[in-house]
């Protein structure tokens, strides 16, 4: 929430400033409903009924997918609670959503964002975390698995056109995505000890994904205003691109450093102390010194 509040801040703030790429387009809906859906997760609905409306707010249909998924999940699990029980709704949320998705292919945007459109992604994700407890790969066969989801991935990417490939294409990127963590998991990785360049490389996106993920697009947003697609030549916009990438990583690594991690350590540490006072009362914590005096 630090980090989201932050970027709908400053998308605001561009907003009042009057830059173009950063306000609703005309006739759409109010700036201030556009914030109040990304801050309570319908988002993605706000976009079904009136379409494309915000070039930076439009990204935020994603977060509203995930965080309503997170938090009816984890209140599943405590109603289910057998893990045959929880794959078996997983399971059932794998075979709905494709059938969902093909019932939309004429709409794009419910098709691509809606809640049912997405799940079986998340599902596949959280059907992975419970294989990769339970098996274990040698290393050859690791790499195997590795290289070929990698190539899958790649292909599913590269066969056809989103809307295309929109039924099937989101849940086979799932599938390979899920094969390839699993077959990533070892000791090494699960202690976040990769010592190779590459290794740390990819544990520091991990870790900073989510800033990457909300402030790429007021830093695109900021450069589009800049310069215009049509003033780049084709190598010039090969060199835009490589100063967007290093400039939204260079963001990125600077706001989770000196904010939202900071950020996050106060919150937790205020939760903490919070449910210190209301577990230990002072009577029940004077017991607790005696017995450990004694």
């Amino acid at each position: 929430m630090p980090c989201l509040l932050l970027v709908l801040g400053l998308i605001t703030l561009f907003s009042f400033l009057h830059i173009p790429i950063f306000q609703n387009h005309a006739n759409s809906t109010s700036f201030a409903l556009g914030i109040f859906s990304v801050l309570t997760f319908w988002h993605n609905v706000l976009m079904e009924k009136i379409g494309y409306f915000n070039y930076c707010l439009n990204i935020f249909w994603s977060l509203s997918v995930e965080e309503i998924f997170y938090v009816v999940f984890p209140l599943l699990c405590l109603l289910l609670k057998k893990t045959r029980f929880i794959l078996l709704f997983l399971i059932t949320l794998i075979i709905i959503s494709p059938v969902y998705r093909s019932h939309y292919t004429e709409n794009e945007i419910v098709a691509l964002y809606g809640y049912l459109s997405c799940f079986d992604a998340i599902a596949i994700g959280c059907v992975a975390a419970i294989i990769a407890q339970k098996i274990q790969f040698n290393r050859w066969l690791r790499k195997i698995l590795l290289y070929s989801a990698g190539l899958f991935i790649t292909g599913v990417y590269f066969y056809s056109g989103i809307i295309a490939n929109v039924v099937l294409g989101v849940s086979l990127m799932a599938i390979g995505t899920a094969v390839f963590l699993i077959s990533a998991s070892s000791e090494k990785m699960v202690n976040n000890t990769a010592t190779g360049l590459f290794g740390r490389m990819i544990c520091w996106f991990g870790k900073n994904s989510y800033e990457l993920y909300l402030f790429h697009i007021v830093v695109l947003a900021l450069m589009k205003e800049m310069v215009s697609r049509d003033a780049l030549g084709d190598y010039t916009k090969l060199l835009w691109m490589a100063l967007f990438f290093g400039t939204s990583v260079l963001v990125a690594g600077t706001i989770s450093r000196f904010y939202s991690q900071p950020m996050n350590k106060k919150l937790r540490n205020l939760l903490f102390d919070y449910r210190q006072r209301k577990v230990f009362s002072p009577s029940l914590s004077n017991q607790i010194n005696i017995s450990v005096s004694e």
